[in-house]
């Protein structure tokens, strides 16, 4: 007799649920085109920080693929459980969630701080991070900053190839029948 567990069974045994893998296999659930929105995050990142009673101002830098969200005060009041699962967020609406896990979930790094104290949330990809990122992360004036790197197709080369590569074969399609009638000449 065989000591494997019947296949059945093993279907039927609950697996423990990686609320990132959740987030990341239901992109359609957060953002419209089905993908990571880096606007949209950043655009619902500034509307939480701003509905805390305690933010009056936000800011956001953006360098190449690093982008940075502060505020003059910590709208998560110190819980970073956000960052790591879909967390309730009552001020957002019915059945919102707040957007730091979108944050984790697609990008590549993802970094925070509240008055210069540092925590690294995903932190791949630390050593590209500009100066001036790093500089926002260590500032004690700042209640709370988010740093995140884009992910590989937001990035700015990887949107600027599609235009240039469309353009040149615009350009070949464009004087193909020229072409067509030198070869034909010939």
């Amino acid at each position: 007799m065989s000591t494997e567990e019947p296949q059945a069974a093993r279907r039927r045994r609950p697996t423990a649920l990686d609320p990132l893998a959740s987030v990341r296999d239901h992109p359609r659930w957060f953002f419209r085109t089905g993908r990571f929105e880096w606007q949209t995050a950043v655009g619902l990142l500034v509307a939480e920080a701003l509905q805390s009673s305690l933010v009056e101002t936000t800011e956001v830098h953006r360098l190449d693929d690093w982008i940075a969200v502060s505020a003059d005060a910590d709208w998560l009041d110190g819980d970073l459980e956000a960052f790591t699962k879909p967390t309730a967020y009552p001020e957002g609406g019915t059945n919102a969630t707040r957007v730091e896990v979108l944050l984790t979930a697609f990008c590549e790094a993802v970094f925070t701080a509240s008055r210069g104290q540092r925590s690294d949330i995903r932190a791949l990809g630390e050593n590209s991070m500009p100066a001036s990122m790093r500089d926002a992360l260590r500032n004690p004036e700042r209640g709370r900053v988010v740093v995140f790197r884009l992910p590989p197709a937001e990035r700015p080369e990887a949107q600027s190839a599609l235009p240039r590569t469309t353009g040149q074969m615009a350009v070949r399609l464009a004087d193909l029948p020229e072409r067509e009638g030198r070869f034909q000449d010939a």
